[in-house]
């Protein structure tokens, strides 16, 4: 009788922990199910091929589970994604979420910093003119406005861009992190 069974579904562990599985809708990886009929048990642990071991069920299941969480299930991202973050190697799932949740909070600051910068320091210019006791600047003067603009925007424009670039580059990753679990 076990010689008619075929394989419904199927997950294989390999050395480096990664897991990829197959059953009758999808697959991972090299992971196929069997187009012939499986061989008994005691046949497949005495093949020198394969590091064989029984289990019971419940752990079967436990290990279908966890492969089939996308994260741990499709290695070329995984890789991909420690590759770009050495210190996740050999975490779990959760300290990849909490990573990409720091990588969008600082993505976040940076960007509300830049809209801060955008809008205070043109404000503060022109309240320190107004309220000090020799103003530089006229407010109503435009031509005095935009000498002011000219002469410190370049220091804004470069510190705002900075920013900006951390700040999608961090997000960027956050994201991508996030692509990741939910794949």
């Amino acid at each position: 009788m076990d010689a008619e069974r075929y394989e419904t579904r199927k997950v294989e562990v390999f050395s480096d922990d990664e897991l990829s599985y197959a059953d009758a809708t999808k697959s991972t990886g090299e992971t196929r199910l069997g187009e012939i009929p499986v061989p008994p048990a005691s046949e497949i642990m005495d093949d020198p091929e394969f590091d064989t071991k029984e289990i019971s069920k419940e752990i079967f299941e436990e290990v279908w589970t966890k492969a089939n969480d996308n994260f741990y299930s499709d290695p070329v991202r995984k890789r991909q994604a420690i590759k770009s973050l050495p210190f996740l190697k050999g975490r779990k799932k959760r300290s990849f979420e909490k990573a990409a949740d720091s990588f969008m909070a600082i993505a976040n600051k940076l960007f509300s910093v830049i809209s801060l910068s955008i809008v205070a320091v043109p404000l503060s210019a022109i309240g320190k003119n107004i309220f000090s006791d020799s103003p530089k600047i006229s407010i109503f003067d435009i031509d005095q406005l935009q000498a002011a603009i000219v002469a410190n925007g370049p220091i804004l424009i470069t510190i705002c861009g900075v920013a900006t670039f951390f700040g999608w580059h961090f997000r960027k990753i956050a994201l991508n992190i996030y692509d990741l679990l939910e794949n």
